[in-house]
């Protein structure tokens, strides 16, 4: 019983080097690091992957803006992208790093295009 269960699986394992084998033979796989193949002419173009968005100051908690304790009277919020100002809709205090971080949501009254900025207070 056990020689039989011994030679299905030598058999088993044999047949799988043999296919592989084979395999590799008739399918030319390219080296490791060689270029990709040029597609076929008149094949359309792949777009290339859109770049990713630029981190800004204050678009995370490891990129929080330093301001003055007094940030409130002194914040400008800016404009949106379509040039309307924008507004300060509500804020919330959090600790990140053991550094105390305010994070000021923006709104846009015109086109309602919302962003977050991370304010960073100077200590009184």
């Amino acid at each position: 019983m056990f020689l039989w269960i011994v030679l299905g699986i030598a058999g088993a394992i044999t047949a799988y080097v043999v296919v592989g084998v084979w395999s590799d033979r008739r399918v030319a796989l390219p080296p490791a690091g060689a270029p990709p193949p040029l597609p076929p002419p008149g094949a359309l173009p792949v777009a290339p992957p859109p770049p990713a968005a630029p981190i800004l100051r204050g678009d995370t908690a490891a990129s929080a803006v330093p301001v003055p304790v007094a940030w409130r009277d002194k914040l400008a919020a800016g404009t949106c992208g379509c040039g309307q100002p924008l507004a300060i809709a509500s804020d919330e205090a959090l600790r990140y790093d053991g550094r105390l971080l305010v994070v000021v949501r923006l709104t846009c009254a015109a086109c309602g295009h919302a962003r977050s900025v991370y304010l960073a207070p100077a200590e009184a």
